[in-house]
């Protein structure tokens, strides 16, 4: 028995050795040149893996205050004024598209003090798009926000923000002015007097083939809309200082 076992162990030894020589046979016999791996298969094994898909950023927003009064004659709130910003959101966003804004801020309502601010505070959300802008009068930059979306003109209604005011020219080409504005503050006059300057800036603009709109500000005054073709603010000044004047002698 114990022959016979080291029998059979030595014939699966030199089975074990026939194959193994059978498999370097095997290898030897073929070309050198010939690849393991398919091109395709080659090039696959070393493409870097896709980049994570990223995540949509979260734009929440802490609402406060909401049952503040803002206007106490009619008895609106501040939840008021944003649910009218978020109404009319969808036909504002495009006047306001790429352009820095100005807050007049009214933390106490319409009747309270207000404030203007340019500068975004620290805390802004990341997600609210902001652009630097140098000052000369400060010699800093400031940062203005930019309002791209219904997330950004609601946060900025959070922080009292009644009117926005928009400048007349976009990130990109901040001295080439699409708008100039007129404003019309009557001071002591009548407001008679802002509508019959409005009427007289309209035809000379008319006469100079130049679209221009009228704004109200909810206000006892009023602002002209021009469109200026991109001209550089110091020649949309010159042309609406000659523009001005022009109408003040046709009234």
């Amino acid at each position: 028995m114990g022959e016979g076992g080291r029998g059979k162990g030595e014939e699966g030894g030199e089975a074990r050795e026939a194959g193994s020589g059978t498999r370097e046979a095997g290898r030897e016999s073929a070309p050198e040149s010939m690849p393991t791996d398919s091109p395709s298969t080659a090039q696959a094994s070393y493409d870097p893996p896709p980049p994570p898909a990223k995540e949509p950023v979260q734009k929440n927003i802490a609402f406060t205050n909401l049952n503040k009064i803002y206007w106490p004659a009619e008895k609106y709130t501040k939840g008021d004024l944003i649910d009218y910003y978020r109404a009319v959101s969808k036909w504002l966003l495009p006047y306001l598209a790429n352009r820095p804004v100005v807050l007049t801020r009214f933390p106490d309502g319409i009747d309270g003090k207000s404030f203007y601010q340019k500068d975004a505070p620290v805390f802004a959300p990341e997600w609210m798009r902001t652009v630097p802008i140098w000052s000369e009068d400060t010699q800093r930059e400031i940062k203005y926000f930019v309002c791209d979306d219904e997330e950004s003109v609601l946060y900025l209604a959070n922080m009292g923000s009644i009117p926005l005011h928009i400048w007349a020219s976009r990130v990109g080409s901040l001295e080439l002015p699409d708008w100039c504005v007129i404003d019309l503050d009557p001071k002591e006059a009548p407001f008679s007097d802002v509508i019959r300057t409005a009427q007289v800036l309209h035809r000379v603009c008319e006469t100079a083939g130049l679209p221009n709109y009228v704004k109200t500000t909810g206000r006892p005054d009023c602002t002209s809309w021009f469109h200026s073709a991109g001209n550089a603010h110091m020649n949309s000044r010159a042309w609406w200082a000659s523009c001005s004047r022009a109408a003040c002698f046709a009234s």
